[in-house]
């Protein structure tokens, strides 16, 4: 790639969310926000950018208002949408590093 990248683990963004966001919004150049956990005040916005991701994903958001402190056995055999598992395939040997 000969650019910097940023790899985040899931079970470290569940585990430590604050450290990982604040982490996140540095390398990519936003500002850290606090309620970027919370997302509770969040009823009513569209979800149309999240069309793409299976329903499991986005039922969780609506049923949470926060980060999960682990990951639950329901998202275990998922099949995704084939442009996601393609990201992922191509993507794991930077993740694996």
């Amino acid at each position: 790639l000969k650019e910097p990248v940023i790899v985040i683990d899931a079970d470290d963004l569940m585990t430590k969310p604050k450290d990982i966001l604040q982490k996140y919004c540095e390398f990519v150049g936003l500002e850290y926000a606090e309620k970027m956990l919370d997302w509770s005040n969040d009823t009513g916005k569209q979800d149309a950018p999240w069309d793409f991701i299976p329903i499991s994903w986005v039922r969780d958001v609506k049923e949470t208002t926060g980060f999960r402190t682990m990951d639950k056995t329901q998202d275990k055999g998922i099949e995704y949408p084939s442009i996601v598992q393609e990201t992922i395939d191509a993507n794991m040997r930077w993740y694996e590093k």
